[in-house]
């Protein structure tokens, strides 16, 4: 009796380990801890200035690229626009980019590490320039996924010379802020 005793309690001891080891592996996706670091870059894509930021730009033939190691950027001329990247790093490797490009109004959201994490997009449109507050928010948008560079394209239709305000996340709450950044299409 005393042998069946302990072998019904082993049993029910490794049944309750696997159950909670699956509920682990299925949960939310955890933060970074302290937030990735942030370089971003601005730049007008129709007077191909030195972008605003830490990263470098090229001009070739009617287009600017900002090289990455994930890809080479493109940014296509666009009148009067503020196109925006900004690189997320962590211990000075890549974990994530943003990408906004004006021309044709479409976001391009890497997640760049098969960590378990990812950012998160959302964008406020500001349609009063008088009042910089958010008349309309999108997303949140995630790239998250299990490869090994995961993309998402966001495509979406803004009026020319209307301000957007990028809010890059670490929680898809929208509550750990790593950083805003403005564009306009």
């Amino acid at each position: 009796m005393r042998q069946s005793l302990r072998l019904v309690l082993a049993s029910a001891g490794a049944a309750a380990g696997l159950v909670a080891s699956l509920l682990t592996a299925a949960g939310p996706a955890r933060a970074y801890s302290p937030n990735p670091g942030a370089a971003p870059a601005r730049l007008a894509p129709d007077t191909w200035p030195r972008p605003k930021g830490p990263l470098p730009a090229v001009r070739r033939d009617a287009a600017c690229f900002l090289d990455d190691e994930i890809d080479y950027t493109l940014f296509q001329y666009d009148a009067d626009a503020v196109a925006v990247k900004i690189e997320m790093h962590v211990g000075g490797s890549m974990v994530g980019k943003v990408e906004f490009h004006p021309y044709d109004e479409v976001f391009w959201i890497y997640d760049t590490r098969d960590d378990g994490d990812a950012i998160y997009v959302t964008v406020c449109r500001i349609t009063n320039p008088d009042n910089p507050l958010c008349q309309a928010e999108e997303g949140p948008w995630t790239a998250g996924g299990d490869d090994a560079v995961d993309v998402s394209i966001i495509d979406r239709d803004y009026p020319d010379g209307q301000a957007i305000r990028i809010s890059v996340w670490d929680n898809e709450n929208a509550t750990d802020l790593i950083g805003r950044y403005g564009g306009i299409p």
